[in-house]
């Protein structure tokens, strides 16, 4: 079947299939077509629109003869420069490498030393491979593309069609050592989106085996999957790129898994790094599996942003990790999500790290605003999302943390920080821990049994004597306010040594004194007290 494309200048082809007069093949190598070789290809930079005209002609008429041979495409290393314009249906597709070709092979991504294809058209993308028309039956199977360094040598601003890469319907293949570049042309021009995979859930895309892929740049989605989608595997994502003072601004999710009846799949490490955006990694699949994910240097904008968002689906992540993202009121307002989900998303995290070094290292690399570790959006009617976290860890956070953003949990550990815990699950009513460690710093605590097994840390920065009373309700106000916190919890009391004030220990009663640390005590001291049921006793 062949596609009409749009009309290029100097160009008396009309079918994508067919090879315009007087072009011969590229040469083989090992079978495959050398497309350097094909006629007419250039090589190397080119000085004016006609050149990069006829050189994508060129190009595209030797991904045609591929096509109709059925011969993997080899790109040795040098510059590509063209201008490419096709549009199959309803879709631009630039340069195309239709889904008869076997595969694409670059000489890799490496700047000045690989394969930099690099589009001069606008709102065009600079590549599309596979098929991304109506014809759910137009498919590449078992394909092999790597190797190349994609990126515009013309502003794409508000050209939304400008995909860096575009993937059609593409099964049981492999992709490697692919970056989308904001600096192919040594000029800043961010594709609209950097990989776009499917025009839309017409096209599917599965059991594909992703190697090494890297965007550095967009408008809207570093990455963006709406195609119909299961059994992907992706080794190694990096998505964005720069430094403190110079992040991608971008104005949707930086990286969005939009395919709300299918499954994204499983990525080994995923980086997000240095990005402006409202959301940095937003989950509409149904299924989306992340050994190691890695945000850092980030800035989240607008109203009550977010760093993942789970909508309706299941998240699981094995290992989190958020480095020096700047919650500043720059860019946002109101309190930062780390975690949000939409009705019944279910989230599942095992280890998290949240940490910054703080305005001695960087001025960005602080934190200000308030925190809610997880923010539950659902309607009434709505079961409510899961949500877990295991080991978690916080440090150098200046403003005000919570789990959650329920009302209640504001009462969780009063004048407290909170900065470890070995569990902690959401729920709807009331939400708990497990071995959770909050630090005293200047005010007095009241601590209740939604924390179990719980550590409290007194530091010496007491400006007076202060008091910590152990709560017998599960919490302050709310659901579980008129519950006994289970019998059995255990909580450790630590103060440092050489304390200026007082610490008294206080029952659930505010009145009965369990211990007093006196000040000028020449060692530590920790002491553990449990709940029986009725009482508080000292151990």
């Amino acid at each position: 079947m062949a596609f009409p494309i749009a009309s290029l200048p100097s160009t008396d082809f009309k079918q994508i299939g067919v090879i315009p007069a007087g072009i011969g093949s590229p040469a083989l190598i090992r079978g495959s077509a050398d497309l350097s070789t094909s006629p007419g290809v250039v090589v190397g930079s080119l000085s004016n629109a006609s050149e990069r005209v006829a050189n994508g002609r060129s190009l595209q008429a030797a991904l045609n003869w591929c096509a109709i041979n059925g011969k993997y495409a080899e790109m040795p290393p040098g510059r590509y420069e063209f201008i490419a314009v096709g549009r199959q249906d309803r879709t631009n597709i630039g340069l195309h490498c239709r889904k008869e070709v076997p595969g694409l092979i670059g000489a890799g991504a490496a700047v000045n030393r690989g394969t930099t294809l690099i589009q001069y058209a606008k709102n065009q993308p600079v590549l599309t491979i596979g098929d991304v028309g109506q014809n759910d039956a137009d498919s590449i199977g078992q394909g092999q593309f790597r190797g190349y360094r994609l990126g515009y040598g013309v502003d794409q601003s508000g050209h939304i069609q400008a995909n860096g890469l575009l993937l059609g319907r593409i099964c049981f293949s492999n992709f490697d050592d692919i970056t989308v570049s904001r600096f192919a042309s040594g000029i800043l021009f961010d594709p609209y989106i950097g990989i776009c995979i499917g025009a839309s859930d017409r096209q599917f895309f599965f059991s594909n085996l992703i190697g090494r892929v890297e965007v550095d740049g967009a408008q809207q989605s570093l990455l963006s999957m709406n195609a119909n989608s299961t059994g992907n595997h992706w080794n190694s994502l990096y998505l964005g790129g720069g430094t403190f003072g110079r992040r991608v601004a971008l104005s949707g999710p930086a990286m969005w898994a939009n395919l709300s009846g299918a499954e994204f799949g499983s990525i080994a490490q995923l980086n997000i790094e240095w990005c402006e955006a409202p959301i940095m990694l937003r989950n509409d699949s149904l299924a989306l599996n992340i050994d190691h994910l890695h945000i850092e240097g980030v800035a989240p904008i607008g109203l009550s942003p977010s760093l993942v968002r789970n909508v309706a689906g299941m998240l699981n992540i094995r290992s989190f990790r958020a480095l020096n993202c700047w919650f500043n009121s720059k860019f946002a307002t109101g309190t930062i999500k780390i975690f949000a989900g939409f009705n019944d998303a279910r989230t599942s995290i095992e280890q998290a790290d949240l940490r910054w070094d703080g305005a001695d290292y960087h001025s960005e690399a602080t934190s200000s605003l308030p925190i809610d570790l997880y923010k539950d959006d659902r309607a009434p009617s709505v079961r409510g999302s899961i949500f877990e976290v295991g080991q978690f860890q916080i440090a150098g956070h200046s403003g005000h943390f919570k789990l959650d953003s329920k009302p209640q949990s504001d009462s969780l550990v009063g004048g407290a920080k909170i900065s470890f815990f070995r569990r902690y699950t959401f729920d709807t009513m009331l939400s708990s821990t497990e071995g959770v460690t909050v630090t005293m710093e200047d005010e007095s605590l009241t601590i209740y049994g939604q924390h179990k097994y719980s550590r409290v840390v007194a530091t010496n920065s007491f400006t007076a004597n202060r008091i910590l009373r152990l709560g017998h309700r599960l919490a302050a106000n709310g659901p579980g306010s008129s519950s006994k916190r289970l019998p059995g919890d255990i909580i450790q009391v630590y103060r440092p040594a050489e304390s200026v004030f007082d610490l008294q220990v206080r029952a659930h009663d505010g009145a009965s004194i369990l211990f007093t640390f006196y000040s000028g005590a020449p060692v530590e001291t920790e002491k553990f007290f449990e709940w029986s049921g009725d009482d508080w006793v000292l151990l």
